[in-house]
C-alpha cells in the first residue's frame, strides 16, 4: 500500500489481500482502478451504495437521510467529515461513494479523487466524477 489515505486502518507498506470474489458492501475496503484505461490503483472505504443518497451535514455523514457510525475512524476525526465542493450526492445505479479512512488527508468521492488544481477546478464545475464505477473495482481487501 502507498500513501495514508486509509490510515489508521491500512497503513503505507501495509500488504494487502484482495478476494476478486466481489459482492462490494458498505463498509467494504476496495481497490479499483482509477479508470478502464489506466493500470494506476486507489483503496478506498465503500460508503454509499448505488441508488442511495449521500450527505455530509455538520461532519456526519447520512445515507437515505439516517446517520451512519463509523468506528475505524480515528476518535478525533469521527463525526468530523468536511464535505469539499458539495454535501449531497445520488449514488448513480453500478457506483459506488468512497471514502479514504484518514479524512483529513485523501483523495475521494468529496472532491472526484483530483489530485492536482486542475483536476480539482474541473471537479468544482461537475467536470469529473464523484464516484467510482462498479467495473473498475478491482477486489474487496479481506484483511484489515
Amino acid at each position: 500500500m502507498y500513501g495514508n489515505s486509509m490510515a489508521p486502518t491500512i497503513n503505507e507498506g501495509d500488504i494487502l489481500n484482495v478476494s476478486t470474489q466481489q459482492n462490494p458492501q458498505r463498509f467494504d475496503i476496495v481497490v479499483f482502478a482509477n479508470s478502464t484505461d489506466t493500470p494506476e490503483y486507489n483503496v478506498k472505504r465503500i460508503i454509499g451504495l448505488p441508488g442511495e443518497k449521500v450527505e455530509i451535514i455538520d461532519g456526519d455523514i447520512l445515507i437515505n437521510g439516517e446517520i451512519i457510525t463509523e468506528p475505524y475512524l480515528r476518535e478525533e476525526i469521527q463525526g468530523k467529515t468536511i464535505p469539499k465542493y458539495q454535501n449531497e450526492f445520488e449514488v448513480p445505479p453500478m457506483s459506488y461513494f468512497v471514502l479514504g479512512d484518514n479524512r483529513t488527508n485523501t483523495s475521494d468521492s468529496r472532491n472526484c479523487f483530483a489530485s492536482n488544481p486542475d483536476e480539482l477546478r474541473a471537479c468544482e464545475k461537475n467536470e469529473l466524477s464523484y464516484y467510482i464505477e462498479g467495473e473498475n473495482i478491482v477486489g474487496v481487501v479481506t484483511n484489515h
